[in-house]
């Protein structure tokens, strides 16, 4: 199967567990935070309301990671960008040592 047929069918499965969810969990319920109540709300509406309050919180709390992983995936491209220019300005073997200009093709030239 493609992968977009299996997607698809995860899709639609989650759906329906989601719609069923939602019929069996309909009765009313109070909420009560700090000095607020919430009277006759739907359970699953509760209970998605929860749900998208943590997604969110967690959204937030990554935010600081996720920059500072973008910072430093910029500085290691700044860091190959200036290697590659370097490489080009300068023959630099595999392991990173400088053969220089004055060595020619390096240690096993052919030239005397």
């Amino acid at each position: 199967m493609k992968s977009s047929t299996v997607a698809t069918v995860f899709i639609l499965a989650f759906a329906l567990v989601l719609i069923v969810f939602t019929l069996q969990n309909t009765e009313s319920v109070t909420l009560r935070f700090l000095v607020w109540q919430f009277t006759n709300i739907p359970l699953v509406l509760a209970l998605f309301g929860v749900f998208a309050a943590g997604v969110i919180g967690g959204a937030i709390i990554r935010v600081p990671k996720i920059r500072r992983i973008k910072r430093e995936l910029k500085e290691v491209r700044q860091e190959l960008e200036k290697l590659a220019t370097a490489e080009k300005e300068d023959d630099v073997t595999s392991e990173g040592i400088s053969m220089g200009k004055q060595l020619g093709n390096g240690f096993f030239s052919d030239e005397e």
